[in-house]
């Protein structure tokens, strides 16, 4: 059950991860992070891509091991038989005691599973791809995959309610761990920045990648109504179709360090977010994190961060949008009211303590049941709450 590392007894996770970049690299380096190494010995199976950025490994202890797997995002029924034996080859190689599959292409580790009988298999969605806006038949297909893969004995973990009761709504057994916010470590960015130097007009921004996930069209489409009125920062990069014909009063910072991306959202009077889905949107949490009153679209995951009315304000559309940010700025306040409610909010539930308290119980819980041969679908989480 256990490897001895160094004379010492570890339990040995395996964590497979194709979706290697931005909201899904920060939750797994985060658990990895909080489980720490005097117990358990990391391995990370990870694939290039577009957003990867060229510094993840200062995101991971030096004690973490590494293997590239050579897997595309797009289903390829050529290139996905390959990649999969690939990955099979490398968990006979590691012999984990656990696997954690993180997004749907990871996901399609569970076709391995009469390979791997009696290794648990921890499978984390952080946004189901039936939740795209696509075609009926697309998102049937989906859906339909998701069934699929769920046959196969392991235990679906979502980063929040709303993702486990996707899952549950297809019929499948699910339950959840939240992202975790470290608020300590963005309080102390926040405390060491300059003050804060009184803007011409108001700044209101968003952080992530610009890609359709994250719906810059959306986002830009409320700057180019703003137009003279508000100023817009967009922190991170943007897809040169976004930037034709971009409104003036539109800024767009490119790649940043996550300490930067902290403390220019620190600078912002109002944290816009457009995403049309997510899993649980970590730059909403680190907003909230740094007392900014946020105004969001109503997607799954956003909704249990932005609670409407209490925690900042929801709206689908351009002009409500323009509406609220005009409210904010009407009524400074409310506004205040909002950072600091979001504040208290991601304090109290979305705390590291917990989130490792919780991940380590889902690891050793599995793996116990395994070792005794009492592994079955859905073994619930340890109650540590």
């Amino acid at each position: 059950m256990s490897h001895e590392v160094n004379g010492e007894n570890k339990l040995r996770i395996l964590s497979i991860c194709q979706a290697y970049g931005a909201g899904v690299l920060k939750v797994l380096s985060q658990i990895i992070s909080s489980l720490g190494s005097d117990n358990f010995e990391h391995h990370v199976v990870w694939s290039q891509r577009e957003e990867t950025p060229a510094d993840w490994r200062r995101n991971f202890s030096t004690e973490v091991r590494f293997h590239r797997w050579e897997c595309q995002r797009q289903i390829n029924p050529i290139k996905d038989p390959v990649a999969l034996y690939q990955l099979l080859k490398i968990i006979r190689q590691v012999k984990p005691d656990l696997i954690h599959a993180h997004s749907s292409k990871a996901g399609l580790v569970r076709l391995l599973r009469p390979f791997l009988p009696s290794i648990p298999i921890i499978y984390t969605p952080h946004a189901f791809s039936f939740l795209q806006p696509v075609g009926q038949w697309q998102k049937l297909a989906y859906m339909s995959a998701e069934w699929v893969l769920a046959r196969f004995s392991s235990d679906i973990i979502g980063v929040s309610a709303s993702e486990a009761d996707s899952a549950r709504k297809l019929g499948l057994a699910s339950t959840y761990i939240s992202n975790m916010c470290d608020v300590e470590a963005i309080s102390h960015i926040v405390s060491n920045l300059p003050p804060k130097a009184r803007p011409r007009r108001p700044l209101v921004g968003m952080a992530g990648r610009g890609m359709p996930q994250k719906n810059p069209g959306l986002f830009i489409d409320v700057a180019r109504r703003m137009e003279g009125e508000v100023d817009f920062l967009w922190i991170g990069d943007l897809r040169e179709q976004y930037l034709i014909d971009a409104p003036a009063n539109l800024t767009v910072t490119g790649w940043l360090e996550w300490e930067q991306v902290i403390a220019r959202i620190a600078q912002l009077d109002i944290y816009l977010h457009t995403a049309l889905w997510e899993g649980m949107p970590m730059t909403v949490l680190e907003a909230m994190a740094t007392k900014r009153p946020v105004i969001a679209y109503p997607a799954q995951g956003t909704i249990e961060a932005v609670q409407q009315g209490v925690t900042g304000l929801l709206t689908s559309d351009s002009d409500g949008f323009v509406n609220l940010i005009r409210l904010m700025q009407k009524f400074p306040e409310m506004a205040d009211a909002f950072g600091q409610q979001g504040y208290n909010m991601v304090t109290k539930n979305f705390g590291p303590d917990m989130f490792a308290k919780q991940w380590t119980a889902a690891y050793v819980t599995r793996i116990l049941a395994a070792s005794s041969n009492k592994l079955t679908p859905s073994l619930p989480i340890v109650d540590v709450r």
